[in-house]
């Protein structure tokens, strides 16, 4: 898997407002506003949407891997979460599983205590995929997932994994970077959508600095 590169501050467009800011404040026009740096930003979470048109429970299809990583590299530390299959320790069909690695090397894998398979046609599921940096450790975590054939996943700590850092910002985290690299491994033919939706990024004691709505889509319908 390859990275993308670094594209966060065309995303956030911070930098550029920060330089009208100024040059404004400069010509006497406004008063400089009070703006949060980015290197302040210490979570990120993605809204994840994934659409099933025809599972085959039979084939354990379809088959999903989400990646995120708190660089715009995937060489560095980052997740795989996978849905409807899990591949470590040993390949099992169905349910719901957490890996953490580091370049090629795997550090963690967290199985979520869901063994079932997809099995119902029109499903929608949706969760987050979330970085933080906290206490020295980047951590990753599946919350707020919804599904018919999983119920309520995610936030309970078993789909949570993570590693100490010298990191302190995600500044440099794209959310290219978990498009590229997240991918239907089985069955795309059974998946009418899935990809990112909106990206939150907020800074330290929770503070939400911004939300980006654009749709990030790993697989679409391809238009008529």
């Amino acid at each position: 898997m390859h990275a993308s590169n670094r594209l966060f501050n065309t995303v956030s467009g911070f930098t550029f407002w920060k330089q009208i800011a100024a040059a404004a404040c400069l010509l006497g026009l406004v008063a400089a506003p009070a703006l949060a740096d980015d290197d302040d930003i210490v979570r990120v979470e993605e809204d994840w949407v994934l659409e099933v048109i025809n599972p085959n429970a039979e084939e354990s299809a379809p088959q999903l891997i989400t990646a995120m990583s708190s660089t715009d590299e995937l060489a560095d530390v980052h997740a795989l979460f996978e849905i409807n299959h899990r591949t470590l320790p040993e390949y099992r069909r169905g349910g719901l599983g957490m890996q953490l690695w580091s370049g090629d090397t795997n550090l963690d894998v967290r199985p979520a205590p869901r063994y079932s398979e997809l099995d119902t046609s029109g499903e929608t599921i949706n969760f987050k995929m979330c970085v933080e940096l906290k206490n020295g450790n980047v951590q990753f975590e599946v919350r707020d997932g919804t599904s018919t054939t999983w119920g309520s996943f995610g936030g309970q700590g078993y789909l949570k994994t993570g590693a100490s850092t010298t990191q302190t910002s995600l500044t440099r985290y794209s959310p290219a970077v978990s498009v590229k690299n997240s991918r239907i491994g089985f069955a795309k033919h059974r998946v009418n959508r899935y990809g990112i939706l909106r990206v939150r990024y907020y800074t330290y004691d929770n503070v939400l600095l911004s939300t980006d709505e654009t749709d990030r889509m790993v697989h679409e319908p391809a238009a008529e």
